[in-house]
């Protein structure tokens, strides 16, 4: 069921992303499961975090993933030597769709 729900994000996300961002195709999770869940995710790179994190919590929002399955986006970025945090030119965003086992 998380995977049937990745991909299906997958395939609307792509008609909403802006040129140039790109993704992956959904794949499993580099721990495909943890806590009782399996996990599926899809990577997106594009030049801003901004409006690729809006375009995916909207997607999120209107997909109505139900009560079983929750999904997560993870903004990753690089801390400085200096512990400072900053965010690279090419942002990356994990989307990862999470379902219990219960």
């Amino acid at each position: 069921m998380a995977e049937f729900a990745t991909r299906t994000l997958a395939a609307r996300l792509r008609g909403m992303l802006p040129p140039p961002a790109t993704m992956t195709d959904p794949m499993p999770a580099p721990i495909p499961r943890a806590h009782g869940q399996f996990r599926f995710q899809i990577t997106v790179k594009g030049p801003s975090a901004r409006i690729l994190s809006r375009t995916l919590r909207k997607l999120v929002q209107e997909a109505g993933l139900g009560d079983d399955l929750t999904a997560v986006i993870d903004v990753d970025a690089l801390p400085n030597p200096d512990g400072r945090i900053k965010i690279p030119a090419q942002h990356n965003l994990l989307l990862c769709c999470f379902i219990s086992t219960r």
